[in-house]
């Protein structure tokens, strides 16, 4: 992480350490009032931007703990696992990528991870021991349901599974249609071995995993002509089994004539994902799709691409996957469970055949778009911090702020507060500080417009109007503000336009 932007997140209170008086525990963190107003914003978001522009994707909830048979089922208990290996003096227990600085070591197996820790004598960074043989970790956090031992739980890696078991609910409520997607939004745990870089690798986060199911002998995406003419950036697997590192850019049309991708559902929800980073900040040269090799992928993938965005200091990180499940889900929940969970074809009103429909799965994590959000939107200007967050992302519309702390401003300054809280608008009070240190506060936390209460408000009803990403200011009627700053919000007119020009702050 950016050493600028972990300053701002700690100094600020976006986010910080859980269980801090006692120590803290490593892959768990605690979000402030700020920074769990941006997390909560990007989340509606998303459901604005997928949700609300569909006319067939519903939203469920379900249990956080899950009974063993579920990942039976799933293939969890079996397949859900890192290697790791062991230190035999200290005990320590490290990711093999930890301790191999290799791009592909989550490709090797067990047996060349064991010949290569030999052959490069590589030694505990503890303690200097030597390590026994790599080994398989089941990453699910184990629990019991009932007061019973043999009433086994785990708390859920994904979300996903809570979807596939509601398939067939969710499919018949809303008139046995295909396609269907189905999102769910909530916590997950994974017992991470080695949690770091703070949201970037945690034992528990916020994952958004959405299920498009579809007829596989229908398998046309009725959304995809609006987009063959539109780019990504990619890297496929054959381009890198070439040794190519730089991603490409091509249409959606093309990469789909060329065999890229093995379905339209991916390519349209991919070419969706680039949009919703670019509305929350992210630019688009700071943006690719990486395709996982058969070795890198989930055990229910039979292809994957990982949306990746680049940070500070070269780094590129994950914030969604695409993965092509098939029916891998629904038919082995349907063999382990007895009950079949299946949609029906129908022709002429009659009942052809029942089938297990494919699924395309977009999963995103929410705290890693947040991270990736207050990196790309992080600037300086004259040594200062603005965080050029999206209008609709801010913790807040505008702060209300009175110039001096003298009772008839601060009054009038209060009373312009209530008011366009009734309103509607997010706005917040503050006259805790002197004006410029509460313009400082408000850039790095993001808040777009800073109303300012001085004693010409007192004489003629107007207000000062500062903005947050160049510093300059403009005069308005106070009977002008709500509709003004509502079209400012809305980018219907520009800053310069909405009222007297008067000077850039400092």
């Amino acid at each position: 992480m950016n050493n600028k932007i972990n300053d701002l997140i700690k100094r600020r209170g976006f986010i910080w350490q859980s269980f801090e008086i006692y120590g803290g525990v490593s892959g768990f963190v605690d979000f402030g009032p700020i920074g769990l107003k941006i997390l909560k914003k990007i989340e509606n978001k998303w459901r604005e931007f997928f949700i609300n522009r569909h006319d067939f994707i519903y939203e469920i909830s379900t249990p956080l703990v899950m009974p063993e048979i579920v990942f039976e089922a799933s293939g969890h208990l079996k397949h859900f696992t890192d290697v790791i290996v062991t230190c035999k003096n200290c005990g320590r227990k490290f990711r093999v990528d930890n301790i191999i600085e290799k791009e592909d070591v989550d490709r090797w197996d067990e047996l060349k991870i064991e010949n290569y820790i030999r052959d490069n004598k590589i030694t505990c960074p503890n303690c200097g021991g030597e390590f026994d043989k790599p080994s398989k970790f089941n990453l699910l956090m184990k629990t019991n349901i009932s007061p019973y031992a043999s009433d086994i739980g785990y708390l859920r890696p994904e979300a996903a599974q809570g979807i596939f078991i509601n398939f067939k609910k969710v499919y018949e409520l809303t008139g046995k249609k295909l396609p269907i997607g189905i999102v769910q939004i909530g916590k997950v745990d994974r017992n991470e071995i080695s949690p770091r870089k703070g949201l970037y690798r945690m034992r528990e986060f916020t994952i958004i995993d959405l299920e498009i199911f579809y007829d596989y002998k229908n398998p046309k995406c009725k959304y995809i002509d609006e987009i063959l003419d539109k780019k990504i950036r990619i890297l496929d697997i054959n381009a890198r089994a070439k040794g190519v590192k730089t991603p490409y850019e091509e249409s959606i049309h093309k990469l789909i004539s060329n065999g890229i991708f093995k379905n339209e559902w991916i390519a349209y929800f991919m070419y969706l994902a680039q949009e919703f980073m670019q509305e929350l900040g992210v630019p688009y040269q700071n943006q690719y799709f990486l395709e996982k090799f058969p070795e890198e992928r989930a055990h229910y993938s039979s292809q994957t691409f990982d949306q990746m965005i680049k940070v500070s200091e070269d780094t590129w990180i994950e914030v969604s996957g695409h993965a092509f499940r098939t029916d891998y889900d629904l038919k082995n929940h349907s063999i382990k469970s007895g009950v079949s969970l299946t949609a029906e074809r129908i022709e002429g009103n009659k009942l052809i055949e029942r089938f297990y429909p494919y699924v395309v799965e977009p999963s995103f994590g929410l705290e890693r778009i947040f991270l990736c959000v207050l990196e790309n939107c992080m600037q300086e200007y004259k040594s200062r911090i603005i965080l050029k967050l999206p209008y609709e992302i801010a913790p807040y519309s505008a702060v209300i702020a009175p110039l001096v702390n003298k009772d008839h401003i601060v009054k009038y300054a209060h009373s312009l507060y209530r008011e366009l809280k009734e309103e509607g608008f997010d706005v917040v009070f503050d006259d805790t500080e002197y004006i410029g240190k509460i313009y400082a506060k408000y850039d790095e936390i993001g808040v777009p417009f800073c109303i300012t209460i001085d004693y010409q408000s007192i004489n003629d009803d107007t207000l000062t109007v500062r903005n947050r990403d160049d510093w300059r200011q403009i005069r308005i009627p106070r009977k002008l503000l709500k509709e003004t700053l509502m079209k400012l919000l809305r980018k219907q007119i520009k800053f310069e336009e909405a009222g007297v020009l008067l000077s850039r702050s400092s």
